[in-house]
């Protein structure tokens, strides 16, 4: 997460400057390839930040804190459908937690997804731009 420049600035110039926090974002990035083609309309922000979107310029993707909030709120429903605490029609969500999670161990999983949480949840309290990279 990054500060938002002032306005009328050019961007810095070293990574750091306006640096908040950072984490590896890769369990967001990965959910849209776990989900099925038809299941996608349902998470369009998952979708927007996966490693197969289109909507990366170069290598980088911009959030603003309305998109971030947007993001959190898709992760938080998509680790609601694997627990089976919501559901959707023909989407499995147990099938979908164990596809999303890959080898990682479904407790280290979840603290990983904790901390983007965190992340997500600052940047939208305190409008932070999310950037992602490939």
């Amino acid at each position: 997460m990054k500060e938002r420049p002032a306005e009328g600035s050019e961007c810095p110039s070293r990574h750091d400057e306006l640096l908040v926090a950072e984490g590896a974002p890769d369990p967001l990035m990965c959910a849209a390839m776990a989900l099925r083609h038809a299941d996608q309309r349902h998470f369009p922000m998952l979708v927007r930040v996966g490693v197969q979107s289109d909507a990366y310029v170069g290598e980088h993707l911009w959030l603003d804190a309305r998109e971030a909030a947007e993001l959190l709120e898709e992760t938080r429903r998509l680790r609601r459908l694997g627990r089976r605490e919501e559901f959707i029609q023909g989407l499995h969500g147990d099938r979908v937690w164990d596809f999303w999670r890959g080898h990682h161990a479904s407790d280290a999983f979840d603290a990983w997804l904790d901390r983007v949480e965190h992340l997500l949840e600052m940047a939208g309290q305190h409008g932070y731009w999310v950037h992602l990279m490939l």
